[in-house]
């Protein structure tokens, strides 16, 4: 569900959109761990709630503003390596995490020119997102691996349209 709005006789876009999924029988690969051999079932299942707000830069204003906010719940989500089922199943992995993001940028166009600055992953939030090992035994494997959110960055950009 969601919405876009203009506010103050057309000076002010303000977007927004609320989701919820409630996903089953997710199609995973099966490992059988006696041949090495996998087979694809429809196991898992997910629920997940979030959002986004987002004020969008208008293409004839200068100075611009543009701010983007997501948040993101995961939850009773069941992956491959939290699935009894899956002789990959491993209870020492995490869940997904609940993930907030804030990016902005604020900007001059003139003469052509467009110069701006921006920064993604503002409040340098690093959820861990996926966590895994190459197998799923304590007494043998115990390093893991895992990915997140790229860090904070800031920048600058620079634009010439002719």
């Amino acid at each position: 569900m969601g919405a876009k709005n203009t506010l103050l006789q057309h000076t002010l876009q303000i977007n927004a959109s609320l989701f919820y999924i409630d996903w089953n029988n997710i199609q995973q690969n099966v490992y059988l761990p006696g041949c090495g051999e996998q087979f694809t079932a429809n196991l898992g299942k997910a629920k997940s709630t979030g959002g986004d707000i987002e004020v969008p830069n208008w293409a004839e204003r200068s100075p611009y503003l543009r701010l983007d906010y997501q948040h993101q719940t995961a939850q009773h989500s069941l992956l491959s390596g939290q699935d009894p089922k899956n002789a990959l199943f491993d209870a020492t992995l995490p869940g997904l995490p609940v993930v907030n993001n804030l990016d902005a940028r604020a900007g001059l166009r003139f003469s052509g020119f467009d110069l701006s600055v921006y920064g993604n992953n503002l409040t340098n939030a690093h959820p861990l997102m996926f966590e895994s090992r190459d197998i799923a035994d304590s007494a043998t494997d115990l390093l893991y691996f895992g990915r997140s959110v790229r860090p904070r960055t800031i920048g600058l950009t620079a634009l010439y349209h002719y």
